[in-house]
């Protein structure tokens, strides 16, 4: 969806995507799937795990989907504009 956004005039919000999407589109994707993964998995991996003896990392975790959930239907929800 991001892609797609970009083809249509929209820029990046993030700016350290930002700097890697001007080079190439290819690279781009392959970093923001590879960063994604790999948080994901470091979050899951300590899931059992507290933040300073008060919050579960479990729960972050569930903040973070909550988060690319609502990232992913405002991003449709732009993209819906493009459609005829």
């Amino acid at each position: 969806l991001t892609l797609v956004l970009l083809a249509h005039g929209a820029s990046e919000a993030n700016p350290v995507m930002a700097l890697i999407v001007d080079g190439d589109i290819e690279r781009f994707a392959l970093v923001k799937l590879a960063l994604t993964a790999t948080s994901l998995i470091a979050l899951v991996a300590v899931a059992r795990f507290t933040v300073f003896r008060v919050i579960r990392v479990a729960t972050l975790v569930h903040l973070a989907m909550a988060g690319y959930v609502a990232l992913i239907g405002y991003e449709a929800w732009l993209v819906s504009f493009l459609l005829p």
